[in-house]
């Protein structure tokens, strides 16, 4: 899986919750996961100056406004091209390798909220629910409770008792 973020920021986030370390310049990855982020600090291309399209916008003139060229052409910023030819070859592999990678194969960390009161495996949250840990197995259990149901919600401000809450509600 490839991540690209604009600002240097992000991946710092990203590192930490996918457990990734620097690799090379502007790249980090996490081998086991076969995660890859590079962040780009920033636009990697610029707009082309209006007379780069056609001499005759050399020179500002009214008469001549909006310019509004037939397609659209960019170049890359020269701060940049180091970073911009490190994203095309991770982009490449990434296109190259998609049929090996599905995102079901990548694990994040889910907090566990208690056990499945009918199979006693973990029970998580997810984000419309409640589910056995064994919920999208083949062998699956069947418990999965919505935090709508009947009519009946659970407030996102009650958060501290929510296992009692499962529990009530079962």
């Amino acid at each position: 899986m490839l991540i690209i973020t604009e600002k240097s920021s992000v991946p710092r986030q990203f590192t930490d919750a996918l457990e990734a370390i620097a690799t090379v310049p502007f790249t980090f990855k996490n081998e086991k996961e076969k995660i890859t982020i590079i962040h780009c600090r920033g636009h990697l291309l610029e707009a082309r100056e209006a007379d780069r399209y056609d001499e005759k916008y050399k020179r500002w003139d009214i008469k001549l406004l909006p310019v509004i060229p037939e397609y659209f052409r960019y170049s890359v910023i020269k701060e940049s091209e180091k970073i911009l030819t490190t994203a095309s070859k991770l982009i490449s592999l990434a296109v190259r390798d998609k049929k090996e990678t599905k995102i079901e194969e990548i694990k994040f960390e889910k907090r566990i909220i208690g056990k499945c009161h009918i199979c006693k495996k973990n029970i998580y949250e997810g984000k419309k629910n409640y589910y056995c840990d064994r919920y999208k197995e083949q062998s699956k259990c069947n418990f999965n409770l919505w935090k709508e149901t009947k009519g009946k919600k659970f407030s996102e401000n009650k958060r501290s008792d929510k296992r009692e809450r499962i529990k009530s509600f079962v």
